[in-house]
């Protein structure tokens, strides 16, 4: 079992041609009305969120639901406040807890700071026994992927990173391809960020084959082996994200958005230490308010 959902993880196109809709939840009260429709049609449910309060609530309205929990794709993740082995074992005992289901599809380490060898190891134990059938990494960096790849008794099975045509994360890719890490993009859109919905270059590829730019953004990732993770709550543009496989980029396509890369994050740097700075920061005003 373990092995063949690994196997499924590094399918590029798996978390969306299975017909899985990405759900990114942002807000505490998730509109209800739009898992009526997934009922109604052949789409399913991959769910993730930056805070477990929000998941356990939408766990609780898809029981209502009568939703199955092999419809649900469930991937969480823990922050770096809780990296240690001890606090990172608490840390998913707690979120299986709260959203009251014996195993995570897909667990993840959030950032490559602290002491996260200590939590790598608890993810490894808890994957063998179960509780969680894959495990993997966010935001490493090419240096520090290839640290836990090489010394790790597991490497990751995955690493999601900011992924789009404005930072196409080519060497990142490279090393992950090396060493069979499955590369999956957090950001695919860039959430628009200078003006990446109205590039020139991609509108005249959507106009091209009759699709907009998100769809040849995805398609484009996808080509590449990447599996994307869309962020929407509209049901109509989670429907849009996955209606990408009956076309193909060609090589001119692809050459012409290989030269959009700007090799710079559109967010920050995990290399600045202004920004490491800014982690610890917040870090520390966690524990403190807890």
């Amino acid at each position: 079992m373990k092995k063949r959902l690994a196997r499924q993880l590094q399918n590029p196109g798996y978390l969306v041609h299975r017909k899985i809709i990405n759900c990114h939840i942002s807000r505490p009260k998730f509109p209800i009305a739009l898992l009526h429709k997934p009922q109604r049609s052949p789409l399913r449910l991959r769910l993730w969120s930056s805070t477990l309060e929000n998941l356990s609530q939408l766990m609780s309205q898809l029981l209502i639901l009568r939703c199955t929990r092999e419809e649900i794709f469930l991937t969480s993740k823990v922050w770096v406040d809780r990296y240690g082995y001890e606090k990172c074992r608490e840390s998913v005992e707690e979120s299986l807890k709260k959203l009251k289901t014996d195993y995570i599809d897909l667990m993840l380490l959030h950032q490559p700071f602290s002491d996260y060898y200590g939590a790598w190891r608890a993810l490894e134990e808890l994957y063998e026994e179960g509780k969680l059938r894959a495990i993997g990494i966010s935001n490493f960096y090419p240096d520090r992927l290839v640290d836990i790849a090489a010394f790790a008794r597991i490497r990751p099975m995955i690493n999601q990173v900011e992924v789009h045509p404005y930072n196409q994360q080519v060497l990142a890719k490279e090393y992950m391809d090396k060493y069979g890490v499955q590369t999956e993009a957090w950001a695919p859109f860039g959430e628009g960020r200078g003006g990446l919905f109205e590039d020139g270059v991609l509108m005249e590829i959507g106009r091209k084959h009759g699709k907009t730019t998100a769809q040849v953004m995805l398609r484009w990732n996808i080509q590449r082996g990447v599996v994307v993770i869309p962020k929407s709550t509209h049901y109509e543009r989670m429907a849009e994200n996955f209606n990408v496989f009956d076309f193909t980029l060609d090589e001119e396509d692809m050459k012409k958005i290989g030269h959009l890369d700007k090799d710079q994050s559109s967010f920050f740097s995990h290399h600045d230490p202004s920004t490491v700075e800014w982690f610890v920061q917040v870090v520390k005003g966690q524990s403190s308010a807890s």
